[in-house]
């Protein structure tokens, strides 16, 4: 597969060291999806593990929440192993996820609590966007 991330305008840029480093020239096209879907491996059973799940799309990454933080057993299994297939749309591509530890202010926060809960500037984050483990998404879209 090879690697492709999207510039400003939306046009695809390769990369020869394998990685994307965004996809903000689809951001509009990715979220006019309601949902992403996550396949981890299961980390005993190594068996894929498919959650639905809320996302946003914020400065190139994929990023989404976990309510449930570090206990929920999808992300248990993205602690053990990172890698992750991504599914928005008919658009899927290979990811791996970055555990973020910030429970300040973080622009992938509100951009969620944009999207799913009508924040808006100004106004304080719910007690979701503003706890809930935050990960980043990173990795190899194919148009």
């Amino acid at each position: 597969m090879l690697a492709v991330s999207l510039n400003e305008v939306g046009k695809a840029d390769t990369r020869e060291d394998g990685a994307v480093s965004g996809l903000s020239g689809l951001r509009e096209d990715l979220e006019q999806h309601d949902f992403a879907y996550l396949t981890t491996s299961g980390r005993v059973s190594g068996k894929p593990h498919r959650v639905e799940i809320w996302f946003a799309i914020v400065d190139g990454s994929l990023w989404v929440n976990s309510g449930g933080g570090r206990a929920s057993d999808w992300v248990r299994n993205l602690i053990v192993n990172p890698n992750l297939v991504v599914e928005v749309g008919d658009e899927q591509w290979s990811a791996t996820a970055t555990l973020v530890d910030e429970s300040s202010a973080h622009p992938a926060r509100e951009r969620l609590a944009e999207r799913y809960q009508g924040w808006s500037q100004g106004n304080p984050l719910s007690e979701w966007a503003s706890t809930s483990l935050l990960i980043r998404i990173e990795g190899q879209y194919a148009s």
